[in-house]
């Protein structure tokens, strides 16, 4: 499973069971991960900078009134779907989760909300797009790429550049080892950006 969810708590009993584990992952295709609860913060900034294809965060407030931990979050990893996950949510942490970079804010209690989050950030298609979307102020920096194809999943950037699709398309059945993958054209604006729906080998072939 390449797409990997992490979920961080100061409250062991607040993270996922093993059996919940096993579910998620079967369900969503998934890979769960856990922070340390001992120092949930610090543990998770360092599953985002080892780990690859972490897509999204479910973190609880962990004892910070301020939040401050979804913006170091945001900043370990740009491309993260980030939920505040809290029992005590209020309309003011709820703002403030926002404006900290928090994506939605879920109510421990909210399980078919949690679910639909775990849905949307296992999409390999939403994965791929994020990443793409965080990287492509520093593709545009890089005249060579404006206008080209690459090629991304929910890992990032997989290949290219290439001028056009159908020669991305033979770069990836004749020398990559990933089942999907997607295209999408460095353009300076998200409207002008095309991506390409991920299809396996076979169908290429």
């Amino acid at each position: 499973m390449a797409i990997r969810i992490l979920f961080v708590d100061d409250n062991p009993s607040d993270l996922p069971t093993d059996h919940l584990k096993n579910r998620y992952e079967r369900r969503f295709h998934a890979e769960v991960l856990s922070a340390n609860p001992r120092d949930p913060i610090a543990s998770a900034l360092s599953i985002l900078r080892e780990e690859k294809a972490v897509t999204a965060v479910v973190t609880d407030s962990c004892d910070q009134p301020d939040l401050q931990h979804l913006s170091e979050f945001r900043k370990a990893a740009p491309h993260l779907r980030i939920a505040l996950h809290s029992g005590a949510l209020t309309e003011a942490s709820r703002k403030l989760a926002i404006e900290m970079g928090a994506d939605q804010c879920i109510d421990k209690d909210d399980v078919a909300l949690l679910e639909k989050f775990l849905a949307d950030a296992a999409n390999p298609y939403e994965a791929a797009r994020r990443q793409f979307e965080a990287d492509l102020p520093e593709l545009l920096a890089q005249s060579n790429l404006k206008g080209k194809w690459v090629a991304y999943n929910a890992e990032g950037w997989q290949g290219g550049p290439a001028d056009d699709e159908l020669t991305l398309v033979h770069q990836f059945v004749t020398s990559s080892n990933a089942r999907e993958y997607f295209f999408a054209r460095v353009l300076p604006n998200e409207e002008a950006v095309t991506f390409a729906r991920p299809y396996p080998f076979s169908d290429a072939l």
